[in-house]
């Protein structure tokens, strides 16, 4: 749940967003959302994000407030150097895991432009989310198991390595605007191994 006491141990990220590019060159209309807070839990199995973010007004219909980790596919091809340009001319897949606040469960797929995220194109897979809105801020969790078996190549995540994520934020009050990070890294703390007997 997004209000568990054990977000409370996780480190918090706070990452400041900016404004995508056009294909054309040109910078989209400034977002309206310019930071997220990202905390991170995980055990054996699945990894849980929390992500905040201040958001002026409320949308769940037309134009609904929503939220996309991006996560690099397993074994994929190329390399995203950053959001505020992808999707380009020959850029590879990402992996996307989308809540909307206009849909009654978030998803993950793997994208080949933001289109195919925002219209849940091809083949994905449910996950578990939960989210509220309180004065002003969306807190969101979204559960996904370190290694999916699918959708086919997505991303696997080891505890023990170094990974990387982004954030893609759409204000539904301003639905011509996206708001992007820049690829954070992604590190678990390490447990302490308990001897045996």
């Amino acid at each position: 749940t997004v209000d568990d006491p054990r977000w409370e141990t996780a480190e918090r990220t706070d990452v400041r967003l900016r404004n995508v590019v056009s294909s054309d060159g040109e910078w989209v209309q400034p977002p309206t959302v310019d930071a997220v807070s990202i905390h991170v839990l995980v055990n054996d199995e699945t990894a849980a994000f929390r992500v905040s973010w201040d958001d002026p007004s409320e949308e769940r219909a037309d134009a609904p407030d929503a939220l996309a980790l991006f996560l690099k596919p397993s074994g994929g091809e190329g390399d995203v150097v950053t959001l505020q340009a992808w999707p380009y001319q020959g850029a590879p897949r990402l992996d996307a895991c989308h809540w909307s606040a206009g849909r009654p469960e978030a998803f993950e797929l793997l994208a080949a432009t933001v289109e195919d995220v925002i219209e849940r194109r091809g083949m994905s897979v449910a996950l578990t989310s939960a989210a509220s809105y309180h004065e002003g801020r969306w807190q969101l969790v979204v559960q996904r198991a370190l290694r999916p078996a699918s959708p086919a190549q997505a991303a696997a995540l080891d505890p023990a390595v170094f990974g990387s994520v982004a954030v893609a934020v759409w204000d539904g009050s301003n639905p011509g605007a996206r708001a992007v990070s820049p690829w954070v890294d992604l590190a678990f703390p390490q447990q302490e191994q308990k001897a045996g007997h």
